[in-house]
């Protein structure tokens, strides 16, 4: 699948649905900081979690605010925000299991 292909795919999930693949990714994001925080230099670390941080803050934020029923960013605008972090210079080369879980967790989803 290409980002827009897994743009569509969100978005037409439910409101739930897109709660728990979102919770996933956070999953996913742990990993790759775990394995990162033992391979990559301390000065490196700091930035990579401070992007990390604001990531999982937004994707935080927008899960409770959909449980809740209250207002949050519009579907589109998360999931392009989210890539956008993900696919960031001072993202990308620290979270490689995320990437893929990306687009595994919505293929295999899509197949059932």
């Amino acid at each position: 699948m290409d980002s827009s292909e897994l743009k569509d795919w969100f978005l037409q999930q439910t409101d739930e649905a897109r709660v728990a693949y979102l919770q996933r990714i956070m999953h996913a994001i742990t990993i790759d900081f775990r394995h990162a925080s033992t391979e990559i230099p301390e000065q490196s670390l700091v930035s990579m979690a401070s992007g990390l941080n604001e990531l999982i803050h937004a994707l935080t934020s927008y899960c409770a605010a959909v449980l809740q029923h209250k207002a949050h960013l519009p579907n589109d605008r998360l999931f392009d925000g989210m890539i956008a972090d993900l696919d960031s210079q001072r993202l990308r080369p620290f979270v490689p299991w995320t990437l893929g879980e990306i687009e595994r967790l919505a293929t295999h989803s899509a197949a059932s």
